[in-house]
């Protein structure tokens, strides 16, 4: 019994330790997911922002950036399942012209009705916060995990 009372607490902690990184792997899966598909439905949809009528030959035409970014959003909250919604600051869409070199700063990125011509890039970021289920790990837990994706306007 005393070797029992001695190992049990370390094998929890293991086990426990096992689910949290196998939680945190899933996640930041989750969220490199998220970020290709919502560059992939920004892609699909960034040349026809402000298209209307006879210029709209896409399914989905938005009628502004905003509304592509939004778009792009609810793409993304629809494949994140270990983190929770995420929010409109949690997204980060920048459109570059083609050959241009991305300049690392990660902020609200362009309009994309500049930037919009086939062949040019458009990049996606998302940042998720994550929270440790139990308190013993929170100390190393890394807060918030991100994913990108870039992908070419077609």
């Amino acid at each position: 019994m005393v070797e029992l009372a001695l190992v049990i607490p370390i094998f929890l902690l293991l086990l426990i330790g096992m689910v949290e990184g196998a939680r945190l792997v899933a996640a930041s899966n989750g969220v490199s997911q998220a970020a290709r598909e919502a560059a992939r439905l920004a892609t699909v949809q960034a040349a026809f922002v402000g298209a209307s009528g006879s210029a709209c030959t896409a399914p989905v035409c938005p009628a502004s950036s905003s509304a592509l970014r939004s778009n792009a959003l609810a793409a993304a909250n629809r494949m994140t399942l270990f983190v929770g919604p995420l929010t409109t600051g949690s997204l980060y869409l920048t459109c570059s012209t083609l050959g241009s070199a991305p300049t690392g700063a990660w902020t609200g990125g362009n309009d994309c009705a500049s930037a919009n011509a086939s062949g040019n890039v458009v990049t996606v970021r998302l940042v998720a916060p994550i929270q440790a289920l139990t308190p013993i790990f929170q100390p190393f837990w890394p807060g918030t995990i991100a994913g990108a994706a870039s992908m070419a306007i077609p």
